[in-house]
């Protein structure tokens, strides 16, 4: 007995130390935990009071737009809303060098009376590229298009913010019935992004993917009002993560790059099954349809602006569809001094003034019978 006592009192004490390490580890855990608590604390209550929550937010994502239009409501003066298309130019509206008819669309001076103009239309849907954000009436493409194309009136519908899926939806429910005899739609490559958000400007409709269709999601627009009380407030979720991400965006060098290659075919898919929508709504009025590439003006410098203007061009291979890009004539003009784009990143009066004589020699060449 005397030989094994110690060797119990040993076990026993090694034991209580092992229990003792634990403790103490648990302790440090314990501390470490609460530790990084409290400074994630602390660090979410001085982002909060002092980081516009949009920081912290990729551009390209409906939680940016939601977070824009919850501290934002009020839409731009010369934008009204619409419960079909989310918002459309406001309608009679006059600035200077601006002017909007009684449908909203931007005005086109033409040279000579319209009575001249014996042929079917031609309708330029777009956004703020046809628009003409930062130009005078006069010098739109669609303006300088019709100094151009004598026997036809231009009609200017594109909406500043518009994506492709608003410009289909105007086309259907009122454009239609202009019954032009070209439709031009201007495809500015953001407008590939924002088929995919239900919010930008304010509130808007979209399409998502069903089976071998679309499916509309919202039929209806709530006006703003509305559409900001049943908006949930800041980042949805904790300011410290959302600055975490925003961080590993920056030094990945992929702010509002696609998070995934199914992410951006899914963009793809619905862009193509647009175009093939508008190609048939297009049809159904006897008219012919041209799809304008734009590019931004920082063209690659543009988060996956190759990427998206190769697959809009295949698109349009696949659909049959008339297609000319406009990136090789801005890059060449450019190259030879000209400024093709002004300070609000669109194309300035030169850059119009380029895009409409490139038109209208790709119209002369269609053939159009109406």
């Amino acid at each position: 007995m005397s030989q094994t006592t110690p060797r119990v009192e040993t076990n026993a004490a090694q034991s209580e130390s092992s229990a003792d390490r634990k403790r103490s580890s648990l302790r440090i855990l314990v501390a470490l935990a609460a530790g990084v608590a409290l400074a994630w604390l602390a660090a979410e209550a001085i982002l909060r009071a002092t980081v516009d929550a949009k920081a912290l937010l990729d551009p390209n994502t409906d939680a940016y737009w939601r977070e824009h239009f919850r501290a934002e409501p009020r839409l731009a003066p010369d934008i009204e809303h619409d419960e079909i298309l989310g918002w459309r130019m406001r309608r009679n509206w006059r600035a200077d060098g601006v002017t909007h008819d009684e449908h909203g669309h931007r005005v086109t001076p033409h040279p000579e009376s319209k009575a001249l103009r014996t042929h079917a239309p031609i309708v330029l849907l777009g956004d703020s590229f046809t628009y003409g954000l930062g130009v005078r009436d006069a010098e739109t493409y669609a303006a300088r298009l019709a100094e151009l194309v004598t026997d036809r009136a231009v009609i200017n519908t594109g909406t500043n913010g518009w994506g492709l899926d608003q410009q289909v939806r105007a086309f259907e429910t009122e454009i239609a019935g202009l019954r032009p005899a070209l439709v031009v739609v201007g495809y500015f490559l953001d407008d590939f992004r924002r088929n995919g958000l239900s919010f930008r400007e304010g509130a808007k409709p979209r399409f998502v993917l069903q089976h071998d269709g679309l499916r509309l999601d919202p039929a209806t627009v709530p006006p703003p009002d509305e559409a900001r009380r049943a908006l949930g407030g800041g980042v949805g979720g904790s300011y410290v993560w959302a600055a975490l991400c925003a961080l590993e965006r920056r030094l990945a060098g992929t702010r509002g790059a696609y998070t995934s290659d199914a992410e951006f075919e899914n963009h793809a898919q619905i862009s193509e099954r647009l175009l093939a929508r508008l190609a048939r709504s297009v049809r159904d009025v006897d008219a012919q349809l041209l799809v304008l590439t734009i590019p931004h003006c920082r063209y690659e410098g543009y988060p996956d602006a190759e990427r998206i203007e190769q697959e809009i061009t295949a698109a349009c291979a696949r659909l049959k569809l008339a297609h000319v890009s406009t990136t090789p004539l801005c890059k060449e003009a450019e190259a030879r001094g000209v400024t093709v784009f002004n300070t609000l990143c669109h194309w300035s009066s030169e850059g119009h003034a380029l895009v409409a004589r490139m038109l209208a020699e790709h119209i002369a060449g269609l053939g159009l019978e109406r």
